[in-house]
C-alpha cells in the first residue's frame, strides 16, 4: 500500500464540510477525513474499498442506493440532451 504525503493528508483533513478520501489504483484507502469516515466504517486508512463492496452486504446496500440516484440523474440528463448517436438521430438514420 502506498502512503500519501503529509500535504495530501492535510488537504483532505482541511475539508471538514465535505467527505473526502484518497485511494490508490487498487482502491486501498490512503487518507480520509472524519466526515467521510462517518459514512461507512470502510472509509478508513488501509481498507480496500473494492473488497468491502464485494464482501459486506451493508456496503453493497449503500452503493446500490447511491447508484440508483446516479442512474436517475444520468437518465434525466440523457432525456434532456439531444442524441449524439447516429442510430438514434432522425437526420442521419439510415445513412452510414
Amino acid at each position: 500500500m502506498t502512503q500519501v504525503s503529509a500535504s495530501i493528508v492535510n488537504l483532505v483533513s482541511g475539508w471538514p464540510a465535505n467527505p473526502a478520501y484518497v485511494q490508490n489504483r487498487l482502491t486501498d484507502v490512503l487518507a480520509v477525513n472524519p466526515l467521510c469516515a462517518a459514512l461507512s466504517p470502510h472509509y478508513a486508512v488501509g481498507v480496500n474499498l473494492l473488497r468491502a463492496v464485494f464482501l459486506d452486504p451493508a456496503e453493497q446496500n449503500l452503493r446500490a442506493a447511491s447508484r440508483s440516484a446516479e442512474l436517475l440523474g444520468i437518465l434525466g440528463s440523457l432525456a434532456a440532451s439531444p442524441s449524439q448517436s447516429p442510430v438514434e438521430n432522425p437526420e442521419t438514420e439510415g445513412k452510414t
